[in-house]
Parts: structure tokens; sequence; C-alpha cells
């Protein structure tokens, strides 16, 4: 991939000293006119450089060698420069800038066969960033399905321990995908739908990094919980809007990753009215256990008159259903998105 991004920036500034020195079409280009026309070059190709979505190593390449060249440019003569006027200019074996992209690929071949001996199959990023996808979305329904389940149970539970193990387990999936994303440039090139799907998958990628760090919030919190009896009163009240909210949830995340991973194709009128449904019924979850909650803390819970401080109890429970909501909040921004 380096010796790639390499090729690929040097290719681009060589390029584009064809094309100036096409442009001026003189053997001498000097005279303040071409230094005026040099620096216009020389800002607009740094521009588009520091702007578009390249490789930080091919900016290094291009941007190196486009200094060289364009000093040489002003200074030399125009006829070390390859040229589009005519094939013989063009293929000029005294050009400098093709003898240094020709020296750039055959330096990454080299480096390629040093590094690649046995040649081993390309990997298919692309196809493995999809595929990592849909199982973060699924590990992050099921660990937050399951930290709700646990809240409004009974007792406490050891197992809790083991969730907290596979939420360490998501973050190393995130750093995987990030990695198979940037790689998955180099295949496919943001060509055809392939640039939508990457898109998409960069915002899964930030709202999954996002619910992890609420996901180890709300792990940690469950640990103190004491499930004591005012606890058990408000699970009575509390318990299935929780769960409701959190399967309509999960299902709008699994609904909006498919989606990513398929670039938007393949769905019909039913499928976006079911789509919208789903993200109407989350804010009506959230509403509603908000709503609820209100209720039940105002009628079991009290400040302290003489410090005018929240019970821990209530403080940990203000959290918990605080973090809750964030998470559906974070899908509706998903899928807005």
């Amino acid at each position: 991939r380096n010796a790639w991004r390499g090729v690929v920036g040097t290719f681009l500034s060589c390029l584009n000293a064809a094309i100036l020195c096409t442009i001026v079409g003189d053997d001498k280009p000097t005279g303040p006119m071409t230094t005026a026309l040099a620096w216009i070059d020389m800002v607009v190709f740094i521009f588009l450089f520091c702007f578009l979505n390249f490789d930080t190593s091919s900016r290094a390449f291009a941007l190196s060698y486009h200094a060289y060249l364009l000093v040489s440019f002003i200074s030399g003569d125009g006829s070390e420069f390859t040229s589009f006027r005519s094939l013989d200019r063009l293929l000029n074996p005294k050009a400098c800038s093709l003898r240094y992209m020709l020296q750039i690929i055959m330096g990454g071949l080299l480096a390629i066969l040093a590094a690649r001996v046995p040649f081993v199959p390309r990997t298919m990023s692309y196809q493995n960033a999809k595929v990592n996808a849909m199982r973060q979305a699924q590990m992050t329904c099921s660990l937050f399905r399951h930290l709700v389940e646990y809240y409004i149970d009974q007792e406490e539970s050891v197992v809790l321990e083991r969730w907290l193990q596979q939420i360490d387990v998501l973050r190393t999936m995130c750093d995987r995908l990030e990695t198979q994303l940037g790689d998955s440039w180099w295949e496919t090139l943001n060509c055809g739908s392939s640039g939508t799907v990457r898109r998409r998958l960069e915002l899964h990628l930030g709202f999954v990094k996002g619910v992890h760090d609420r996901l180890y919030g709300l792990a940690i919190a469950l640990r103190q919980e004491e499930f004591s009896k005012r606890h058990r009163q408000c699970m009575k009240h509390l318990g299935v809007p929780l769960v409701r909210l959190t399967h309509t949830a999960n299902a709008l995340v699994l609904a909006a990753t498919s989606l990513a991973t398929l670039g938007g194709g393949g769905m019909d009128a039913e499928d976006i009215q079911e789509f919208r449904s789903l993200c109407l019924g989350c804010d009506l979850r959230i509403k509603q256990v908000s709503k609820i909650f209100n209720e039940v803390r105002t009628a079991l819970y009290q400040t302290d008159e003489g410090t005018d401080v929240c019970p821990e109890e209530m403080q940990r429970m203000s959290f918990v259903f605080f973090t809750i909501s964030a998470y559906g909040r974070l899908v509706q921004g998903y899928t807005h998105a």
C-alpha cells in the first residue's frame, strides 16, 4: 500500500509538470507570465492535495516532487520536462519528471518484492469492513439489551464482568474496522457505490465508538447497584418501557447498518416506510421512558431538605436513565446521518 501511495503521489506531481510545460509550450520557460503561472499552479496543486482525501504518504510524495519540479521548471530548461505536444516530448528519456516516475515505480516494485516473498493473496478489506460493521452492530445491540435486562432484574450477578470483557472486545473491533476502511480505499478508489458505503461505514464507526463509551460507563454504574426495595418498586413501572426502548433502538441500529452496507440500494417503498416507523417509534419510546421516570422519581425519592442533595441511589439511577436515553438519541442521529 505504501508503495502504491508513493507511485500515486509522484505520478500526479509529474503529470502536473507535464501539463504545465504543455501549456507554456516553450523550450525556455522564462518571463513574468510563466513565473506567475507556475506560482498559481503551485497554490492550486497544494490546496487540492490538502483539501482532498489523499493519504498522508501520497501527499508527502506529491508535494515534495511538486516543489522540486516547479523550481526546476522556473529556473531550468523546458526540454527537461515531458510534454503532451508530441510523442517524442512525452517519452523524452532525458526528462527529469519521467526519470523520477520510473525510479519511484521501480523502487515500489522492489519494496513489494522484498516485503511480499512469498506472495500472499490480497486482503478484501472492503468486504471485511462491511462484515465487521454488521458484527459490531449485533454486539452493540446485544450488550445494551443484556445491561438493561440486568438493571431491571431483582439481584446482582457475576455475569456483568463477562459483559465488561465483551465491551473491550467491541473497542478492538472498532480499531480493526478503522484499519479496514483505510485499506479499502486502495481497493475501490471510492468508485461507484463503494464511496457511499465507505462514508456510511465511517459514520457507523463514529456511532459505535460513542456507544462504547456509554456502555462502559453504564456497566461501571451497574456495578454499584444495590437492588434495594425502592429500586424494585421503580422497575415495576419502568421495566417494560425500558425493554421496549432498547428493542426499538436495537432494531433501528440493525436496519441502519444493513442499509449502510448495501449503499442505499435494494429498498422498496415498504422498507422505507418500516424504517421511518422505527425512527418515530424510537423517539416515542424515549419520551415515554422520560415521562414515567420523572413521575416515579418524584413519587419515591425526595431531596434531603437539610443538605439539598439527592440520595446517592437517585443519582445513580438518573445516570443510568440518562445513558439509556442518550443511546436512543445516538441511534436517531446515526440513522438520520
